[in-house]
């Protein structure tokens, strides 16, 4: 319900999909094909403090795996990656680095999301969670924007088959 008087509005904020929708944003944001953007964006796979982290995961997982039988090895989850190609395999360690170490969480009696990210290096940590929601925004506003582009061009091509019926 909104109401109107002498250029003040008040909303009624009890929108049954708003929940929905922020949840929607939230599995958005936990999504690894972000994350692959990222790892990218922040050039981690270059990083040495995070290879040697993966390398030493890497290592200790060898190890471990070498030491459980066939059916509890399968029982590991394995990081999904966006594209089943050679770069997402290689930059999948890096993903679930970023995946394990970042939280998104509504704010309570808000419509907005929190980004927490955490790592030894509070810089780092800082500069993951702000690209996160830069790429996060940057993907909403293409989506967006990539509609009313698809409607204007069908309009266009609509209005053109149209004029040539008339003509």
């Amino acid at each position: 319900m909104v109401l109107k008087s002498e250029g003040l509005t008040l909303n009624d904020d009890s929108d049954p999909f708003y929940l929905v929708n922020v949840n929607t944003k939230k599995l958005a944001l936990e999504n690894p094909e972000l994350f692959e953007k990222v790892v990218l964006d922040q050039k981690l796979d270059q990083n040495p403090a995070i290879v040697e982290i993966i390398n030493k995961k890497a290592l200790l997982s060898f190890l471990r795996f070498s030491t459980v039988s066939p059916e509890q090895n399968k029982a590991q989850p394995a990081v999904k990656s966006s594209l089943l190609n050679e770069e997402s395999l290689r930059l999948a360690p890096f993903v679930g680095y970023v995946q394990k170490n970042v939280t998104v969480e509504q704010i309570k009696n808000m419509r907005a999301l929190r980004i927490s990210y955490t790592d030894e290096n509070p810089v780092l940590a800082a500069e993951i969670a702000n690209s996160i929601a830069k790429i996060f925004m940057e993907r909403s506003f293409n989506n967006q924007t990539e509609k009313f582009t698809n409607s204007a061009e069908w309009l266009d091509r609509s209005t053109r088959e149209l004029k040539a019926k008339v003509q």
